[in-house]
């Protein structure tokens, strides 16, 4: 998504051009010719912007952040410039103590790792590798799930990168729960910015992520094919972060999606580390989420805990599932 904005907004390729997708992106400017791979061995074909998403097409986005470190556009940082646009690389403003920023690939900031954690960042020139694996959301480039949230947040909505608020109103602590609750302060919208989004641009994610669930192309298909018809329409996107321990277990595991897209009222984001892929285990946790917003009976029912210092009730037994061997009175399985 970023790398799409930055695409369009450095002058490099527009909404709908088109780009030749293969299994393999081999840089043209790196001086060792560098090949970066995908997990799939699949080609697609000509593809825009929204099909790109819908796929999840790493050579597409290659090429963007290649194409764009190599001048070929109008501004060779316009992939640091749409990351800080929709807010990556600061903190969100969230009213909570110790938020990272994460941080966003560009030349300083490989630098000042370098400088500061010379051992784990021992290089510190900034190639054209490090802007191509940015374009993918990987390399020295992090990021937080809330900032994912707050970025999908501002797609969603129409180009507004909101701070989040934790609540909407502070109340007296006496009234509250009351037919006439006291409201000592009210917490309304805190807007960080507005993005003009080229023309075009949003219509053309939102198309993106609509495959992503319902293209049969789509990488969260499998997961969404049976969402129920009358559940709310949801749109995402699958991502996949990989970590520095061993290779088996590197894959963490991000979905991101908002609903309905005619109307957004919610944004989810899960991220499960050392998961797999994004279908494998984030995108089945957001379909649950979205389930039960659109069927508040399959919420669980909360039960109020017990005040501080009363020793809360024993649980009640569970009962054994349906072809389960009886459990003896010390608990244990015959």
């Amino acid at each position: 998504m970023v790398s799409g904005l930055a695409g369009v907004e450095g002058g490099l390729r527009g909404v709908f051009d088109t780009y030749l997708d293969t299994p393999q992106y081999i840089s043209p400017d790196s001086k060792d010719q560098r090949v970066f791979g995908s997990p799939t061995e699949a080609s697609f074909g000509q593809i825009d912007l929204a099909k790109a998403l819908t796929v999840s097409s790493d050579s597409f986005f290659y090429s963007i952040g290649n194409d764009l470190w190599a001048g070929r556009g109008t501004n060779p940082r316009a992939l640091q410039q749409a990351a800080e646009e929709l807010g990556f690389g600061a903190p969100t403003g969230v009213q909570l103590p110790g938020e990272s920023g994460g941080r966003m690939a560009s030349p300083e900031v490989k630098q000042a790792l370098h400088d500061r954690y010379g051992e784990a960042f021992p290089e510190p020139r900034y190639f054209f590798g490090d802007n191509i694996l940015a374009a993918i959301g990987q390399g020295i480039l992090t990021v937080t799930p809330l900032q994912l949230a707050n970025a999908y947040s501002a797609i969603a909505n129409g180009g507004t990168l909101f701070s989040p608020n934790i609540a909407s109103a502070v109340y007296q602590s006496n009234t509250f729960g009351t037919l006439e609750p006291v409201v000592v302060r009210e917490l309304g919208p805190r807007v960080l910015r507005r993005i003009a989004f080229p023309d075009g641009f949003r219509d053309a994610v939102i198309r993106g992520l609509d495959g992503v669930v319902r293209d049969p192309l789509g990488t969260a298909y499998d997961v969404f094919r049976t969402y129920p018809a009358d559940a709310m329409r949801v749109v995402g996107k699958t991502g996949t972060a990989q970590d520095f321990t061993k290779k088996s277990e590197r894959d963490n595991s991000l979905f991101a999606a908002f609903g309905p897209p005619e109307r957004p009222r919610y944004t989810v984001v899960a991220v499960m580390e050392r998961s797999g892929f994004g279908s494998q285990a984030a995108a089945p946790v957001v379909r649950h989420v979205f389930e039960a917003l659109s069927d508040p009976t399959l919420i669980p029912q909360l039960e109020e805990a017990p005040p501080l210092g009363v020793e809360p009730p024993d649980p009640v037994p569970a009962e054994p599932l349906p072809g389960s061997p009886p459990i003896d009175s010390a608990g244990e399985r015959d």
